[in-house]
Order: structure tokens, then C-alpha cells, then sequence
């Protein structure tokens, strides 16, 4: 199984629980890079909502 496949095995198992992560850190970059950043390692973020809302009007 490659790095991407147990990412998205873990992915998969978790929102199947009800919890939604997102993979961050040198996994990703891992993957994303193939293969020329290697990482040992996958981090996920939960994916919740702040409650927060953007503000309106200018920056």
C-alpha cells in the first residue's frame, strides 16, 4: 500500500465515524511531490467549522 492509499484508507475509515480530516503536513507534501520530499509520517487536521463568519465589506 502506498503512502497515498493508507492516507486515504484512514481518510475514508474515519469519516465513516463521523470524524472528517484533512492531510496536512510532510505526508502530504509527500504525496503531492511524488516521492521527491519523503516524510515517514501522515498528519491529519479535523475538518470542523469555526463558527465563525467571514466579515463583509472590503479587506
Amino acid at each position: 500500500m502506498t503512502m497515498g492509499e493508507l492516507a486515504a484508507f484512514v481518510c475514508s475509515h474515519l469519516q465513516r465515524n463521523g470524524i472528517h480530516v484533512v492531510l496536512s503536513g510532510g505526508g502530504c507534501v509527500s504525496i503531492y511531490s511524488e516521492g521527491r520530499y519523503v516524510s515517514y509520517d501522515l498528519d491529519f487536521v479535523e475538518n470542523i467549522s469555526s463558527g465563525r463568519r467571514k466579515p463583509s465589506g472590503g479587506p
